[in-house]
């Protein structure tokens, strides 16, 4: 569950949208393969 979490709904997901904050794009790429990796 905090894999979905992390990767399409905080991060990557339509609640922050790279086209809204400069910031999210740069970080959703990094924690997003930080917690997939050890997750799975």
């Amino acid at each position: 569950m905090s894999e979905q979490r992390v990767g399409g709904t905080v991060l990557g997901g339509p609640r922050i949208g790279p086209n809204r904050e400069p910031t999210p794009p740069s970080r959703a790429p990094a924690a997003h393969r930080r917690p997939v990796r050890p997750s799975r």
